[in-house]
């Protein structure tokens, strides 16, 4: 058939066919270039293609993935067609595969040692698992020393979870998309415990300086410079975290929406394309990536950990640990005085020596603050 002679049903009906035979994905350009159609024309009558399908109910669903397009089954019929096929259904995601899986699609491109600082755990084997399920992928190396691999989402995550794009991420509040990176925020953290022999081991091998700050002015002198979009206890115990995702699918989403929690899922199980249903599943993930950045390991309670969650300026900084990098985030003061209450000498310190040179250093820079010796005692 003669392309100049197709009207626009005939056209829809050769979209229909490249798309059947291709049994994949199949980029815009591809169909533009097969059908002589420029892009705006094409994507138009793969939304109409789209529409009558969805709205007639048909067996079948075409689904875009950024810039491409493929025909896959209707939602609905998902359980007949793996009874006709004898298909076992796939097994879910488990909760660490999620956390991955949210940090790489917010911050992508990104490092496994970025996944492992925010998750405060090794996600090495998670992150595998991600990539033989073909939700992850590499996409290059980090010029930084030691060119760690970065990571991605695909066009199978976009389809697994429903996306034509990255750009349908529930945002986070206060973001300012650059093309790139999906979630704005950086953090930085202090701890209340100011003695322990884990995190002197943790962050300064037993040496060094503790130094504690006054709470309330400190945050002051942040906020001077800084906006500051979250602050607050981590929390460690999985009880607690269940205790507020449960709050927030019990009441705060059903208080907003106007619906009971069962109502909303009923929705969802009937038809996984309810709009309500999903407005839902929107909400809990921007609340829920919101609490996860306070959420951690029980493993790792003694830290007692105070985490602020900042808007990001610019790219990210990196230093290097143990063959690791870490990120971190350098945030502007004003040049007065810091609130110091007290420094606290590290146990391999623990002479009268490194107590009075501090004390000396501190009166000449003006500070009126408190240096005592760690309780800890160590054997050498």
């Amino acid at each position: 058939m003669a392309l100049e002679t197709m009207d626009l049903h005939e056209v829809r009906s050769a979209m229909e066919g490249i798309l059947f035979a291709a049994g994949e994905p199949v980029n815009i350009d591809r169909i533009c270039l097969a059908l002589e159609l420029d892009k705006p024309t094409a994507e138009q009558v793969l939304q109409e293609l789209g529409d009558y399908y969805a709205f007639e109910r048909r067996g079948i669903r075409l689904v875009r993935m950024e810039n491409c397009y493929q025909l896959c089954s209707a939602p609905d019929y998902a359980d007949i067609i793996r009874k006709a096929f004898e298909i076992r259904k796939p097994a879910k995601l488990s909760q660490p595969a999620l956390e991955v899986l949210t940090i790489i699609a917010y911050y992508q491109p990104t490092t496994r040692a970025y996944v492992d600082q925010v998750r405060g755990v090794d996600s090495s084997y998670t992150m595998g698992l991600l990539q033989e399920r073909k939700l992850i992928e590499e996409c290059g190396r980090l010029q930084v020393p030691g060119r760690p691999r970065l990571y991605r989402t695909t066009k199978e995550f976009l389809r697994v979870f429903h996306l034509s794009s990255l750009e349908e991420l529930p945002e986070m509040p206060g973001i300012e998309t650059d093309g790139q990176l999906r979630m704005s925020e950086d953090g930085m953290s202090f701890s209340n415990c100011r003695d322990s022999i884990t995190m002197w081991s943790e962050f300064g091998n037993e040496t060094g300086y503790n130094i504690g700050f006054d709470s309330k002015r400190l945050i002051a002198r942040i906020e001077e410079n800084n906006t500051i979009e979250y602050h607050g206890l981590v929390l460690y115990e999985m009880e607690e975290q269940k205790k507020i995702v449960r709050r927030i699918l019990n009441e705060g989403i059903p208080n907003e929406m106007q619906l009971s929690f069962s109502e909303i899922i009923e929705a969802g199980a009937k038809n996984r394309d309810c709009e309500e249903y999903k407005k839902a599943c929107r909400k809990f993930q921007k609340i829920t990536a919101i609490y996860a950045m306070f959420f951690k390991n029980s493993a790792f309670r003694e830290e007692q950990e105070y985490r602020f969650i900042f808007k990001k300026k610019g790219t990210g900084l990196y230093r290097e640990k143990d063959g690791f990098l870490i990120p971190y985030v350098q945030i502007q003061l004003t040049d007065k005085l810091l609130p110091i209450k007290e420094i606290v000498v590290a146990p391999k310190n623990h002479i009268d020596l490194a107590k009075k040179g501090m004390e000396y250093m501190i009166a000449e820079k003006g500070y009126d603050a408190q240096v005592s010796l760690s309780n800890i005692n160590l054997r050498y």
